[in-house]
Parts: structure tokens; C-alpha cells; sequence
């Protein structure tokens, strides 16, 4: 009994949100978890983990987590944050949004035509490119080849404008080691942006990336596949919540949903993302969302 009443999850609120539905408030004993070697992965393993399964519980949904100072302290945040963001895209000192698009079609381009997709897009002053979520590294457009290229690109749009263009290389990848493989090649070609889809890599594979410090660029952190698990409504985790941890573990940006369009969108989560990307926490740099 002695270890239950140490180590034990505590309910420290409850709320009767309506007939057979509850906001429960826990107090979880951070000395359970290390954020340095177990992180996020060994936190969420257990307190988003069987209890999904439990057949007594319909629906479930992890709102929001509150860390401590000193277990906060273990993780990274973003290198470079909005105003390094701003400092790069040369938008600090007016503050106007920063535009940015996606190369597309996503898939069955060669390096040659992205870069001269890119070329364009810097030479009519978009600040931020990115590849889609889809391209990698297929045969028909090799990462490496792509990157030379789109920098080659994007030095000659600099050398018209003055300003240089934003490129986020797609290196989403099952191994870590590749995935770092990967963003010493883009750096060592040049490049000036990464990206990696959360929901694929993990906020471990965020993580590395973020803290290692031969990655001196910016990443950004694509969202999709996070439908699978946020989005409907009493059951899963909240998709606010991941926005929340992407930031934490080194997100320089990352993607907030939808105001219009194709895809599901709420207002008012809207500004639960735009809350905790900005907001002030401890020493995390904001998101730029």
C-alpha cells in the first residue's frame, strides 16, 4: 500500500460534464518518468496507453498535460523560434505574415522542375517552400539531387531580389539514424529548412533532430495522420495537446489545421493552437504556427 500511495496516479478534480461523462483532473508523480532517456515516449505509454483499451470506459480523451519547471527543463523547444523565424525570412521588423507554399503536384516531379517551381516562388517574394508530405526520396526525385538543385535555385532568386527563400526538405524516414543521414546532407548541400511528419517520425524523432547540434537549421512539423487519434471529439487524444508537445520537443514550426478549405476545422481550437504555440512557458521559445 506504502508504493500505491506514493507512486499512484491521484484525482485532484472532476466535473460532470454531462449524463455518463467526466473531465477528470489528475496528479500523476513526475518521479515515475525520466525526461532525459524515457521522455514523452515512456510518459505517454502509460498514461495514454491501456487505458484506451480498458473495456469498462466507452470513450476516452487526453486533453492536456501540465509539466513541472524541472521536467520541462529536459527538453529542448525550438532553436530558433518565431522571431528567428522572422530574423530568416527578413519579416522582423515590419511583422507581416510570412507566406508560404507547397511545391505540387506532390508527387511525380524531377529535381529540375521543383527547383524551377522554387525559383519562381522566391522570385515573387514567397518567404517559406516546402515539400509535401508525400515526397522523400523516390528514384525519380532523389533527395540529394533535389536539394542541390532547389538551393541553386534559390541562390539565383537571391541574387535578383535580395532575399533569401526558405526551403523545408521532407525527411521524414522510419530510422533515426537515416533521418539524421539525411539532414547532414541537405546542411552539407546547403539547405536551409527541414521537415518531418509528427504523427511518422514520433516526438522522439522531433526530439533528436532538435537537440542535436549539428542540425543548425530550422524544422518544420507537419501534422498529418494526427486526425487518426484527435479527432473525434470524446475519444483520443487532443489534438491541441499534440501542438503542445510538438513545441516542446523543438517544433520551429508546425502545422495548426485549416481556417478554410478541404479540411475539418473549429475556430475556436484554432485559437486553443495559436495560444499554446505563443504562449509564455518556462524557457520554450514560441512555435511559429
Amino acid at each position: 500500500m506504502e508504493i500505491r500511495e506514493k507512486y499512484s496516479a491521484k484525482i485532484v478534480g472532476l466535473v460532470n460534464a454531462r449524463e455518463n461523462a467526466y473531465v477528470i483532473q489528475l496528479a500523476i508523480n513526475g518521479e515515475n518518468y525520466d525526461p532525459e532517456t524515457g521522455g514523452l515516449a515512456n510518459l505517454l505509454a502509460d498514461i495514454a496507453g491501456n487505458a484506451y483499451d480498458l473495456m469498462y470506459l466507452e470513450r476516452l480523451k487526453l486533453i492536456d498535460l501540465h509539466f513541472p519547471k524541472s521536467w520541462a527543463s529536459a527538453f529542448p523547444g525550438p532553436k530558433f523560434g518565431i522571431e528567428g523565424l522572422r530574423e530568416l525570412t527578413g519579416t522582423k521588423e515590419y511583422r507581416r505574415p510570412i507566406i508560404g507554399m507547397i511545391v505540387k503536384p506532390n508527387l511525380g516531379l524531377d529535381p529540375k522542375t521543383v527547383a524551377e517551381a522554387a525559383y519562381e516562388a522566391a522570385l515573387g517574394g514567397i518567404d517559406f517552400i516546402k515539400d509535401d508530405e508525400a515526397l522523400v526520396n523516390p528514384k525519380y526525385c532523389p533527395l540529394d539531387e533535389r536539394v542541390v538543385r532547389v538551393m541553386e535555385a534559390l541562390d539565383k532568386a537571391k541574387s535578383e531580389t535580395g532575399k533569401m527563400a526558405l526551403y523545408a526538405f521532407n525527411i521524414t524516414m522510419d530510422r533515426q539514424d537515416k533521418m539524421m543521414e539525411a539532414a547532414d546532407l541537405v546542411q552539407e548541400h546547403g539547405g536551409n529548412h527541414l521537415m518531418v511528419c509528427w504523427a511518422y517520425v514520433g516526438f522522439g524523432g522531433i526530439r533528436r533532430l532538435a537537440e542535436d547540434p549539428s542540425v543548425k537549421i530550422p524544422l518544420h512539423i507537419h501534422r498529418c495522420g494526427h486526425g487518426a487519434i484527435s479527432r473525434v471529439p470524446d475519444h483520443g487524444i487532443d489534438a491541441v495537446l499534440i501542438s503542445k508537445l510538438g513545441r516542446m520537443v523543438g517544433a520551429d514550426e508546425m502545422h495548426a489545421g485549416a481556417v478554410e478549405g478541404k479540411f475539418h476545422y473549429d475556430p475556436a481550437e484554432m485559437r486553443r493552437h495559436m495560444t499554446v504555440f505563443r504562449c509564455e512557458w518556462y524557457h520554450i521559445k514560441p512555435t511559429l504556427p
